[in-house]
């Protein structure tokens, strides 16, 4: 074979087996309070904003299995990792040591990492519904206003479900982010839910601004009397820390909360609605609707804050009625 021939060979064989830069799939978002798209990053590397003070990514290479992170520093460093492998499997481990707040945290499903007033992040994030798992690598949330964004800002950093072409550059400006495709979802799959787009939690009734809310919490770990995303919620708790954050009061008890607003039929229901279960005089269960016949709630011990179907075996039989809070009583 001629010698030019040959290194070609070469240099086309090692193109093969080494991991590409990243150039067909977003690995990382920012996602503003609102929902809307203020970066993505499909890039060899990742600064936002441009001093990279929010989200700092050194390096990215992806390989058939995933995406691996490196030099990766988050909210002005406070969150750190030197190498975090996001793989494309659902159901793989992330492989990396996260730094944050002065402690190490080895990646671990729904492990939430409180920042103080900077806000919390949650590790390998994942949620459930009808058998299909969204997942995002990391979630850091901001607490406060900070690096030229708003408290609420997302960091989002994982594998999308479906890569996004690129042609160009690392940094791409979007207007609209589906919640679920957020969690790594497809778009199908979101439609199919029931989501066609992000709902603001900024604008709107006061209902549908509820409903957005409660789609940031998909994930957080179910825990018994919590009330914050930091500890973790029972069901609610969710509730009430939703609607506390729209300037209305809940009680922190799902009976108490079936009498606080306008009652309704399954018929009247509206994104915001909470909805109850088992027990017609006194509920035991309750989340909060979101349109399309789903529920957002924190089910049980050993679940997360997830989405259901009312017509889910458990829940559809046992539905009792619904509230809206902000009605008249």
């Amino acid at each position: 074979m001629h010698r030019a021939a040959i290194v070609i060979a070469a240099v086309a064989l090692f193109a093969a087996l080494a991991p590409a830069a990243v150039g067909g799939g977003v690995y990382a978002e920012v996602v503003s309070p609102t929902g809307k798209v203020l970066a993505v990053a499909d890039g060899p590397s990742f600064d936002f904003p441009a001093d990279g003070s929010l989200v700092h990514i050194g390096s990215a290479e992806a390989s058939p299995g995933g995406v691996m992170l490196a030099d990766v520093a988050l909210f002005g460093s406070v969150v750190q990792a030197t190498q975090l492998y996001l793989p494309s499997g659902r159901r793989e481990p992330i492989s990396g040591t996260i730094a944050a707040a002065g402690q190490l945290f080895e990646p671990a499903p729904n492990l939430l990492v409180p920042l103080g007033a900077g806000g919390y992040a949650v590790v390998d994030q994942r949620a459930k519904s009808r058998g299909r798992i969204g997942r995002v690598g990391l979630r850091l949330v901001v607490g406060r206003a900070a690096f030229g964004v708003p408290a609420g800002t997302q960091v989002l950093l994982g594998v999308p479900a479906a890569a996004r072409a690129s042609r160009s550059g690392a940094v791409h400006s979007l207007t609209r982010v589906e919640p679920l495709a957020a969690l790594g979802f497809s778009s199908a799959d979101a439609s199919f839910l029931g989501f066609t787009a992000a709902r603001s939690a900024t604008s709107g009734s006061i209902g549908s601004r509820a409903a957005a809310i409660a789609e940031r919490y998909l994930g957080v770990p179910y825990v018994w009397a919590g009330a914050s995303p930091i500890t973790g919620f029972d069901c609610s708790g969710l509730t009430m820390y939703i609607y506390a954050q729209l300037g209305i009061s809940l009680t922190h008890y799902t009976g108490a909360q079936f009498t606080q607003g306008l009652r309704l039929s399954r018929e009247e229901l509206e994104p915001g609605d909470l909805v109850f279960f088992d027990g017609a005089a006194d509920p035991q269960h309750e989340g909060i609707y979101i349109g399309g016949g789903r529920f957002v709630h924190a089910p049980h011990t050993g679940d997360v804050v997830k989405i259901s179907s009312l017509d889910e075996a458990g829940y559809g039989f046992g539905f009792v009625g619904a509230v809206r809070p902000y009605g008249a009583g």
